[in-house]
């Protein structure tokens, strides 16, 4: 069974085991975090945006058969809000990711009227890019390079998008 929640303090150990992996964040812009203390500072801010009349962003912990194995996340704009999601790479290929992509597109579509939302990925991730594809959104074209500090490399970025 695979529901979404909000994150909460408890979840500090679990988001720190993917959040910090070199391999789970390999295509992420953001590097992930090097210890337990930027871990729980990201913790704090995603709990501090639930408090908002207005969230430029919502980030909900991805549960699977009561463990807490990732998150999806949306940064809200009308001009298009971005989607994303991480997973840790010990729950990959299970539908985790696209079935918690959905939970979160039914919640933008629902409680937020988001109606477009973007998403984008390393040309190299092609679970990202399945998971964009299985859950209706389209290919538009390539969105410039990514560059990455942690890997030192860059790569081309793949930008998607749907309207609701």
């Amino acid at each position: 069974m695979i529901y979404l929640r909000k994150l909460n303090m408890n979840d500090l150990h679990t988001t720190h085991v993917y959040s910090s992996d070199f391999e789970n964040t390999y295509y992420m812009l953001n590097s992930g975090f090097s210890n337990i203390k930027e871990t729980k500072k990201y913790l704090e801010k995603c709990i501090n945006e639930y408090e908002k009349t207005n969230p430029t962003f919502i980030t909900f912990a991805v549960v699977y058969n009561e463990i807490h194995v990732g998150e999806v996340f949306a940064t809200l704009s009308k001009d298009g809000t971005i989607i994303g999601w991480i997973i840790n790479k010990n729950y990959w290929r299970k539908g985790i990711a696209t079935t918690a992509a959905n939970m979160l597109i039914d919640i933008l579509k629902n409680e937020y009227n988001i109606k477009h939302l973007i998403s984008y990925c390393d040309e190299r991730n092609i679970a990202s890019k399945k998971i964009m594809e299985k859950i209706g959104m389209n290919y538009i074209g390539e969105n410039g390079l990514r560059n990455y500090c942690k890997n030192v490399s860059c790569a081309k970025e793949l930008k998607f998008e749907m309207f609701l």
